[in-house]
């Protein structure tokens, strides 16, 4: 998952320092403008993003669903969803990592054979 964040991070630094700065001083809840923001900014920027909503859109909503129900203690009773959410995340990126290294490798190889 650090890979999704560093992503993010590098295509939408000022949304994500802007998030970072309100949630300091209001909490996450109290950022809803600096939060679509930063959807918006990592939603059309990083291809990651969009597929994981895409192929995991089951478990994060699930996820999603969970935290919201229990906003107190969303860290101990949605554990499971967030663990299955993840492992989903983490399959689709592994999968757009291996396809980008092959379009290197077999790019790489036409530039050679030329």
């Amino acid at each position: 998952m650090d890979r999704l964040l560093d992503a993010v991070e590098a295509s939408c630094r000022q949304e994500v320092e802007a998030f970072h700065k309100c949630a300091e001083v209001h909490g996450n809840d109290g950022c809803p403008e600096q939060k679509a923001a930063l959807q918006k900014c990592s939603d059309q920027s990083v291809e990651y993003i969009r597929s994981i909503q895409r192929v995991c859109k089951h478990s994060l909503a699930s996820f999603q669903k969970c935290v919201s129900e229990h906003p107190e203690d969303a860290h101990i009773r949605c554990d499971e969803k967030v663990n299955v959410f993840l492992t989903c995340a983490e399959s689709v990126m592994s999968y757009f990592e291996k396809q980008k290294a092959a379009a290197r490798s077999s790019s790489g190889q036409d530039t050679t054979t030329s």
